[in-house]
């Protein structure tokens, strides 16, 4: 085939046949482009500043969630990041709804027209530009049991109390992957409550089969939850479930007394002398 043709035929068209794409679709085309990256660099650059200034406290774990989620930005411009981002997700539906107006409008011209084929086209080209600002999908299908979990208990979904997101695996290592909240749930935020003794537990997230644990064994305030492999260090993978009101529990970390808990919108171990609503927690079995 050679090159020529070959061009032809990714536009759709071939010598002698005429191309459906209508010219007037250009401009808004060009616009609704020029949006969505400029709300994508915008975005890029407020994480940038959220990461220097997690240098600048020599937050480790938070630098290492940001460039995750400056990672995830470059690939999609509605990827789904570990904090809100409100301004961006109101500049990307503003671009789609000034896209979906004017393509509304040339539609309706080219019917009137009689210029069915360029209709045609456009619609399925808005389609597309549109399904690029939407998030990536998730995978919701059920992933095999780890070999930790127990058949008999459920899964469940951790929900936050004070922020109502739920608690996810997010960025991180292959070998100590990164927790984060979420305000959707999918198969990301699935955990089994296992008891391993009275009152206490283990938590193991269903995709990785990795078990809840503090980032290093002297935990103090503040520092990140991540999963890992069981591991031999006493204490260091069990949670006392402690009940509270409305059905809420407290998760305190067995070896440092620290609840889990959340800080600056990150999943951390917190200090048990000031217990507060951002340590207490909704465990909800799922039904799959």
């Amino acid at each position: 085939m050679g090159c020529l043709t070959a061009l032809l035929l990714c536009v759709g068209w071939l010598p002698g046949q005429e191309p459906a794409a209508d010219p007037a679709l250009d401009p808004p085309r060009k616009a609704f482009v020029d949006a969505v990256e400029k709300a994508r660099q915008d975005l890029l650059a407020q994480i940038n500043r959220k990461i220097e200034a997690a240098r600048q406290k020599g937050d480790r774990q938070t630098v290492k969630k940001l460039k995750d989620d400056h990672e995830a930005l470059e690939e999609h411009p509605a990827a789904k990041l570990g904090f809100p981002s409100p301004s961006h997700q109101a500049a990307l539906e503003k671009a789609g709804k000034t896209l979906q107006a004017e393509y509304a409008r040339i539609i309706r011209q080219n019917t009137m027209d009689g210029r069915d084929d360029r209709a045609e086209w456009a619609e399925k080209d808005l389609k597309k530009l549109l399904a690029s600002i939407r998030p990536p999908e998730a995978d919701d299908r059920a992933p095999p049991d780890p070999e930790l979990a127990d058949p008999k208990k459920p899964w469940s979904s951790l929900l936050h109390a004070s922020t109502m997101r739920h608690l996810i695996r997010s960025g991180g290592s292959p070998s100590a992957p990164g927790t984060g909240l979420s305000a959707d749930l999918d198969t990301e935020g699935h955990f089994q409550i296992q008891s391993i003794g009275p009152g206490l537990v283990r938590i193991l997230h269903r995709k990785t089969g990795k078990l809840l644990t503090p980032a290093v064994v002297q935990a103090k305030p503040g520092t990140a939850v991540v999963l890992k492999a069981p591991m031999k260090t006493e204490g260091h993978q069990a949670w006392q479930m402690v009940q509270a009101d409305k059905g809420m529990v407290r998760l305190i970390h067995q070896r440092t007394g620290r609840p889990l808990t959340v800080t600056e919108n990150l999943p951390t171990v917190g200090d048990l002398a000031k217990l507060g609503p951002e340590s207490l927690w909704k465990i909800t079995p799922l039904k799959n």
